[in-house]
């Protein structure tokens, strides 16, 4: 299977019965498969969501909007990063998280302020500031192993509902 290794011994002996040296080599299958597609949630939005953002459903779990990615641990602890493409409203932001020496970091290095991951469950939350009435939140997450393998993504989209009455007359 992929990590494993297989190694080969061979001598040679001739006509005359004289045996060679022995001699050997060694392959390890390649890690060719990518994790799982990463599951995303818009807290706020509910599991399964409608969608749609109230008010209340924004200030039901404090400020903002709450996000989560579940993750593969096991191939997060091993090495490679998960990659977030959030837009919020007009604006887009990519981040990409590591793990080192179980800190959760940016891809420069940096601790990954605001990002908070629990090891056990493959757990990666966050807030977003909610997006203005009609606009709408998606994030999009891909998970790369250590051998360079991508998941295909997993998104979450949700549009803040206008709950505010016209000018009067």
């Amino acid at each position: 299977g992929e990590g494993q290794s297989i190694t080969v011994t061979a001598t040679q002996t001739d006509a005359a019965n004289n045996t060679s040296a022995q001699g050997s080599d060694t392959a390890t299958v390649a890690d060719e498969t990518a994790p799982n597609a990463p599951t995303v949630l818009i807290v706020d939005d509910g599991n399964p969501g409608d969608g749609l953002l109230t008010q209340g459903e924004i200030d039901g779990n404090g400020a903002g909007v709450q996000l989560t990615v579940s993750i593969d641990a096991e191939d997060f602890s091993a090495g490679g990063h998960v990659n977030l493409t959030i837009v919020n409203g007009t604006a887009t932001s990519n981040v990409e998280l590591k793990l080192v020496n179980g800190a959760l970091q940016f891809a420069d290095g940096t601790p990954a302020t605001g990002y908070s991951y629990n090891a056990t469950t493959g757990v990666i939350s966050w807030t977003e500031t909610a997006p203005g009435e009609g606009q709408s939140i998606t994030v999009t997450a891909t998970q790369t192993d250590a051998a360079n393998n991508t998941s295909g993504p997993g998104s979450d989209t949700a549009t803040v509902a206008d709950e505010t009455a016209p000018n009067a007359p």
